[in-house]
């Protein structure tokens, strides 16, 4: 089988491999589509992955062969799948961080989504694999691992209908919590640098407003400035954007080396800095009801489908803001 590994030299080349070998309660899986997140292209910039890995973690497929014991699913199925797993048990499980918990950091897929076939595992298979209503593409049902993020987000900072909510950053992660925000009846405001991503916010019922405005908001500030771009700076401006008692969820990881905060400020105002870096089990179940009841449209934020071949400039025309989500086509 083909994949997209990563080089010594950093790069990714596409190489050939056997197919991975599963085991009784494990699937082999046909991928047929993985979207580029974010996170993969941190990964390849920080060099934090070792030489020979696949990157992709938003993966839909087919089963192609499924091992003795397992029952949930069977030749045919159309499936998606989450990259990692938690234990449920742990402290960290038991307090719902469970991309914290140590067996979530262990676990994962084999190779990984940017090659025509995986090994799914049988934790993955028993806790993090679901079948894709018949109404979604394999496109679409890629999206559920980054939709379940966004819930998680959106569950985690504990907003009330009507909060108002500021979204800085509007790409994918950005637009589809537009979306989200407003299904769960937020004010949603959003802003970002690039026009053409304003107005599909403001298309899909978002205010847009200008960097400047922010902290002028009703007179008293945001319930929540919710950043999934940026720099420290932008965070320390954020504060002074949100309401005494408000939140700031950070959503992405922050470019530069570090920043003041106002520490005074988050006391005397009684603030709260709010993150989330990844969903859990039961997320990824809602965001697939989501897309299959049409509740979420991710159609519109497709941009190119690029074969393992073409990754690399794929990730470039990301990191260069020429497009807003690449989904690959193993």
């Amino acid at each position: 089988m083909r994949v997209a590994a990563i080089q010594t030299d950093g790069r990714i080349r596409v190489e050939t491999r056997d197919l991975p070998k599963i085991g009784p309660k494990e699937i082999l899986l046909q991928v047929k589509a993985c979207g580029l997140c974010g996170t993969d292209i941190l990964k390849i910039h920080k060099k934090s992955v070792p030489a020979g890995t696949v990157l992709g973690h938003e993966v839909s497929g087919i089963v192609s062969e499924t091992g003795s014991r397992v029952k949930k699913f069977k030749k045919g199925d159309r499936i998606v799948v989450a990259h990692h797993v938690p234990c449920t048990k742990c402290h960290f499980c038991r307090h719902k961080n469970y991309s914290m918990c140590p067996y979530f950091r262990q676990t994962n897929l084999d190779p990984g989504g940017f090659a025509e076939f995986l090994r799914i595992p049988s934790e993955h298979v028993e806790n993090t694999t679901l079948k894709i209503p018949k109404e979604l593409t394999f496109e679409e049902a890629s999206f559920a691992e980054p939709i379940a993020c966004c819930l998680r987000a959106i569950h985690r900072s504990e907003l009330l209908p009507g909060d108002s909510v500021l979204i800085v950053g509007l790409g994918s992660i950005g637009l589809i919590l537009v979306q989200l925000l407003k299904l769960f009846k937020m004010k949603v405001l959003a802003t970002d640098l690039m026009e053409e991503r304003r107005g599909i916010a403001e298309n899909w019922g978002a205010q847009i407003v200008t960097p400047n405005e922010p902290e002028k908001f009703e007179g008293r500030g945001y319930d929540m400035a919710l950043l999934t771009a940026g720099n420290f700076d932008l965070l320390a401006r954020s504060i002074s954007w949100v309401r005494s008692g408000g939140k700031v969820h950070l959503f992405a990881s922050l470019q530069g080396e570090g920043g003041p905060l106002n520490f005074n400020e988050l006391y005397h105002r009684e603030l709260e800095i709010v993150a989330t870096y990844s969903s859990g089990p039961d997320d990824l179940k809602e965001a697939l009801k989501l897309l299959s009841e049409r509740s979420i449209d991710v159609r519109p934020l497709i941009t190119i489908r690029p074969p393992l071949e073409e990754i690399p400039e794929a990730i470039e025309k990301t990191v260069s803001k020429q497009i807003l989500k690449a989904i690959a086509a193993p």
